[in-house]
């Protein structure tokens, strides 16, 4: 069972200094539509599992890996018999560090890595359990292990997607360098400056490119366009701001660069699939069944 789930907010007690948890899960529960401030990184060891998050259905077969968000909405149906793993951790550790900008396009979007015998699986895979390994050693060590051989495993996923898309097509690899070094800055811009008014004058400016150069190579790269990249940092300080701050949703709003709340709302509720009025129904503990996005 969801040990501490208040409505629909499910607090992770963490173990190893208050940043990591593993889960060793082999019950028979469905486990309702939740979320969590931590990323869950989840691989069945036996039987199939269903994640749905959002509008989506994600089927989990045998050492499938799959990556589910911050603050996704995500409800998960067992097989009768069945076992899997489950590691949580926090999305600041990512978020605080610049260095490791490049990694918030996989995880603010719900990544599946299949067990298809590839290169990377069997990478993925490794790794995952090196983690788990980690996490039972417990010693003095096991926490930096365990973030150096997550990152290893995310850097992993993100080179084979950057690979798979070719997002710079036949640029030479010096040019792909300069496009990914020149985007993670305005990344790293756009987390540091949301509260202000930013335009696509600005961020094509401070890459150095035309604003059609930089618009095409920054939806390659992220997979989003600026915009839908500021909002969702936006929206992802929202939420931040609804859980410990007791302030009308209009002053979150505005705190967290939105000029007007009915822009707020709606690009609330396309992130999110829910309202921040809903949002904060769930901080309060309402139930799931009584909460309709």
């Amino acid at each position: 069972m969801i040990k501490n789930l208040n409505g629909l907010r499910e607090t992770v007690e963490f173990s190893i200094n208050q940043t990591i948890h593993l889960y060793k899960n082999a019950e028979y529960e469905h486990y309702p539509p939740h979320w969590h401030n931590a990323i869950e990184i989840t691989m069945p060891l036996e039987g199939v599992y269903t994640y749905i998050i959002g509008n989506n259905k994600y089927l989990l077969n045998e050492l499938d890996l799959i990556i589910v968000p911050s603050g996704g909405l995500h409800e998960i149906k067992a097989p009768s018999v069945g076992k899997r793993l489950i590691f949580l951790f926090r999305f600041s550790f990512f978020y605080d560090n610049s260095p490791f900008a490049p990694l918030l396009p996989l995880l603010t979007n719900t990544t599946v890595v299949r067990n298809d015998s590839s290169t990377l699986h069997k990478r993925v895979a490794a790794l995952f359990q090196e983690m788990c390994h980690e996490y039972d050693v417990s010693d003095v060590l096991s926490e930096p292990a365990i973030y150096s051989k997550l990152l290893q495993m995310l850097i992993h996923i993100r080179r084979h997607d950057l690979a798979e898309t070719n997002p710079f097509g036949e640029e030479s690899h010096l040019k792909q360098r300069e496009y990914a070094e020149k985007i993670v800055v305005v990344m790293q811009y756009i987390n540091s400056h949301y509260k202000s008014d930013i335009d696509l004058d600005e961020l094509s400016n401070i890459a150095g490119y035309s604003k059609f150069h930089f618009s095409r190579i920054f939806k390659q790269y992220t997979g989003m366009n600026h915009t839908e990249y500021l909002n969702q940092v936006r929206i992802k300080e929202a939420e931040n701001m609804l859980q410990v701050h007791d302030m009308p949703i209009t002053e979150i709003a505005m705190n967290c660069g939105f000029n007007s709340i009915s822009t707020f709302n709606r690009v609330f509720k396309k992130v999110k699939n829910y309202t921040p009025s809903q949002f904060k129904e769930f901080l309060h503990g309402k139930k799931s069944h009584e909460i309709h996005p």
